[in-house]
C-alpha cells in the first residue's frame, strides 16, 4: 500500500468542481501540445512486454537531450501529422488509460490542466490553468467573487502533485521579493476584486502598488512595504485619486507603440495556427488592408492595425464589459494566484513591477482579440469568451513571449505606471 500523508491546502473554491470531459473538450489536450513524459514513466513503457505496445511506442517517444531534459520532460510524444498524440483514439480518448490503466499515464497527463504553487512551504497551493476550456467554463463565468479555502488534504505520497510541488529550499522565502510576496498577492488580488471601479483602473493601482514596492526594496526600506500594501489595497487614496484618471489626455504615439508591441507578439506568436483566434484576427487584418489597396512597410502596418483594433474595441468593448466584466476579473485574479506569484521570475530580472506588466498585457490581448474577432450575429457568447481566453491561456504556458514584455517597453521608453493607461484604457 502507497503511504498518505496529510497537507495544508490553499485552493480556488472552484477547484473541486472541475472534471475532466474528455472525447467531449472541443480543443483536446492532445493535440498540438508537447506533451512530456517523465522518468518513471518512461521505464515503464520500456518494460511493458506487449509487442504491439514496444513497437508503438518506440516510434512514438523521442528523449529530450540537452539542457531541457529533467526527470520530469525525460521524453515526450512524437505527434502524428495531424498534431495528435500518437495513444489517442478516434473518439479522442487515451488508448494508454484504456488498456493499461491510469496508473500508466506520464505525470503531465495525470496532473493537467491542475498548477501546483506555493508562496512558502506551510501550504500546498492548486490552481488549475485557464488553458483548458472547461475551467474556464467552471472557473470564470460564476459572477461571484473568486474565493479561496485552506484545508487539510490526504495524498498519496506518489501523488505527482506532490511530486511537482516547488518547495522554497530553506532561507530562499527570506531573500529578494519572496518575504512579502505573499501580502503583495492578497493585496493585488484585494484591490482586483473591488468592483465599485473598473477592472483596468484596477490594473494600473496594482500596477502602481508594486512600482512603490520595488522603489522600497532598491531604496533598503523593504520594511515599508506593509504599509504601502495596505494603503493600496484599502482605497485610502480616495475619490480623488480615481478621478484623475479622466485627467490624463490621449497620446496617439503611445497608443501607437503600445498597439504595436502587441501586434507584433501576435504576428510572431510561434506555430500560430494552433490559435485559431490569434490566425482570424491576422487574416481580418489582412482582409482589411486589401481593401484598401496598395502596398505597405512595416510602419505603415503597425499604423493600420492600431486604427484597425481601435475601431474594434471603440465599438464592443463597452458592450463586453456591460455584462461579462466579472468574468475578466475572475481570469486575472486566477492568474495572478497561478501564474504571476509567486514571484518566480525574480531570478530572470523581473520584479514584482514587471509581473504587473505582464498581467496588464493579458488584459489588452484579450480585449484585441475578443472585440477584433467579434462577430455580430454570435455576438458575446459563452462559447467565443471560452475559446478566446483558453487560446491567450495556452499562449502564456507555451510562448516565452510574456516574459520579453518588461524589456519591450522600457526599449520604447514605456516603463512607469503611468503609461498603462495607454495600453488600457
Amino acid at each position: 500500500m502507497v503511504p498518505k500523508e496529510t497537507l495544508d491546502v490553499l485552493k480556488p473554491q472552484y477547484y473541486d468542481k472541475f472534471r475532466c470531459i474528455m472525447a467531449a473538450c472541443e480543443d483536446n489536450c492532445c493535440q498540438n501540445w508537447d506533451i512530456t513524459i517523465d522518468k518513471n514513466t518512461y521505464n515503464k513503457y520500456r518494460n511493458i512486454k506487449d509487442s504491439k505496445f514496444r513497437k508503438k511506442q518506440e516510434a512514438s517517444m523521442k528523449r529530450v537531450r540537452g539542457e531541457k531534459a529533467s526527470d520530469f520532460s525525460y521524453a515526450k510524444f512524437v505527434l502524428s501529422e495531424r498534431g495528435n498524440c500518437p495513444f489517442q483514439t478516434d473518439e479522442g480518448l487515451c488508448e494508454i488509460h484504456r488498456d493499461l490503466g491510469e496508473e500508466f499515464l506520464c505525470e503531465t497527463c495525470k496532473t493537467y490542466p491542475r498548477l501546483t504553487r506555493n508562496m512558502s512551504s506551510e501550504y500546498l497551493e492548486l490552481s488549475i490553468t485557464m488553458s483548458c476550456p472547461e475551467a474556464v467554463r467552471v472557473a470564470l463565468f460564476n459572477e461571484n467573487i473568486m474565493e479561496f479555502s485552506a484545508e487539510k488534504t490526504e495524498f498519496k505520497r506518489n501523488d505527482p502533485l506532490i511530486r511537482s510541488w516547488f518547495k522554497p529550499m530553506e532561507g530562499e522565502e527570506k531573500t529578494q521579493y519572496i518575504e512579502h510576496g505573499w501580502s503583495m498577492r492578497e493585496a493585488a488580488i484585494s484591490i482586483m476584486q473591488i468592483r465599485t471601479c473598473p477592472v483596468a483602473h484596477r490594473l494600473i493601482i496594482i500596477a502602481m502598488m508594486l512600482n512603490d514596492a520595488v522603489d522600497l526594496h532598491d531604496g533598503n526600506k523593504a520594511d515599508e512595504i506593509p504599509s504601502v500594501l495596505d494603503f493600496y489595497s484599502g482605497g485610502t487614496y480616495g475619490s480623488k485619486f480615481m478621478d484623475e484618471f479622466g485627467d490624463i489626455g490621449p497620446n496617439e504615439k503611445i497608443e501607437l507603440q503600445m498597439s504595436s508591441l502587441l501586434y507584433y507578439i501576435i504576428r510572431g506568436t510561434p506555430d500560430r495556427r494552433s490559435y485559431p483566434a490569434f490566425t482570424g484576427l491576422m487574416e481580418r487584418f489582412d482582409r482589411h488592408k486589401e481593401s484598401l489597396g496598395g502596398f505597405f512597410n512595416q510602419i505603415d502596418n503597425a499604423t493600420m492595425y492600431y486604427a484597425f483594433i481601435k475601431q474594434a474595441t471603440d465599438a464592443h468593448w463597452g458592450s463586453f464589459l456591460a455584462q461579462w466584466e466579472h468574468v475578466l476579473e475572475n481570469y486575472l485574479v486566477n492568474f495572478m494566484f497561478a501564474e504571476i506569484f509567486p514571484l518566480r521570475f525574480h531570478d530572470k530580472g523581473l520584479n514584482p513591477y514587471h509581473h504587473s506588466l505582464i498581467l496588464a498585457e493579458q488584459y489588452a490581448i484579450l480585449r484585441m482579440l475578443l472585440c477584433g474577432n467579434y462577430d455580430p450575429e454570435e455576438g458575446f457568447s459563452k462559447q467565443y469568451i471560452t475559446k478566446t481566453i483558453s487560446q491567450v491561456a495556452q499562449m502564456n504556458q507555451h510562448s516565452p513571449k510574456p516574459l520579453e514584455i518588461a524589456e519591450n517597453y522600457k526599449t520604447i521608453g514605456i516603463d512607469g505606471p503611468a503609461h498603462l493607461y495607454y495600453l488600457l484604457l
